[in-house]
């Protein structure tokens, strides 16, 4: 996750999301769109192929519902989006399509997904109380996305989009230390 979108994209994604959540389909396009780029990730030639100019753009489409399971369980919006997107030759859409896409259902959602890097594992009790604290800072609810990084020494560090908030024994050591070396 957390792949740069462009204004391109977040204008496509933008009308899928608004016609997804008119059909309270939020759920099963987001897996769509998410299968389309993992397979994306694991086939990385599967983008050229849906650029080739003599492959029927149906052809395209169809390829794309069976990998995102939409030829079994079709969504009012996702085949339109696919159409739209391929009929334009604007194929990089979908490389960043899922992200932008969890970002509009989080914000819907008033979702705030912080990463949060620690030095041990978090017990349950300290990840309630991180969530809270994260909540009542951001007046929102709170995914979190643990990682363990002995590294740190001890401490977290948190990151909610383009916010970082450093609680780690390693970044105040490299603050101390930079300090020190001012003198």
């Amino acid at each position: 996750m957390n792949m740069v979108v462009d204004t391109l994209t977040k204008r496509y994604v933008r009308a899928l999301y608004a016609e997804a959540a008119a059909h309270a389909e939020q759920s099963p396009v987001y897996a769509q769109l998410q299968a389309v780029a993992e397979t994306a990730r694991v086939e990385t030639r599967l983008f050229d192929a849906l650029k080739h100019p003599t492959l029927p753009i149906e052809d395209k489409v169809g390829m794309l519902l069976r990998i995102a399971g939409a030829d079994k369980r079709p969504t009012a919006s996702f085949k339109p989006f696919l159409q739209l997107v391929l009929g334009k030759r604007r194929v990089r859409v979908l490389e960043a399509a899922a992200d932008c896409f969890l970002e509009l259902w989080d914000e819907d959602r008033n979702l705030v997904r912080a990463e949060v890097v620690s030095a041990f594992a978090l017990s349950e009790r300290e990840q309630t109380e991180l969530k809270q604290a994260l909540a009542s800072l951001t007046n929102c609810s709170i995914e979190l996305d643990l990682t363990v990084d002995p590294a740190l020494v001890g401490g977290v560090t948190v990151r909610m989009g383009d916010r970082l908030i450093e609680g780690s024994v390693r970044g105040k050591l490299k603050k101390l230390s930079e300090g020190l070396q001012r003198y």
